[in-house]
């Protein structure tokens, strides 16, 4: 049974690796992630169109969301 158990700690080792590589990329689809690659780019001189059209889209879809099922009561 003690074999087992260092393979299995390698195989999550190995998957939470391969996760933890990607989480850059998810959190530039974020909110946050995209105002600070937007304030960051700008710094840098450069124009943040790729972050801009994340927070437009996430602007749009909570607005949707607020208008569908936010009431005043």
């Amino acid at each position: 049974m003690t074999p087992a158990r260092p393979a299995t700690l390698r195989s999550s080792l190995r998957a939470s690796t391969f996760r933890v590589h990607h989480l850059p990329d998810v959190v530039a689809l974020t909110p946050f992630g995209a105002a600070a690659q937007a304030l960051t780019d700008t710094a840098l001189g450069d124009r943040p169109w790729s972050p801009l059209v994340v927070l437009t889209l996430w602007t749009v879809v909570l607005l949707a969301a607020a208008i569908r099922w936010f009431r005043w009561e």
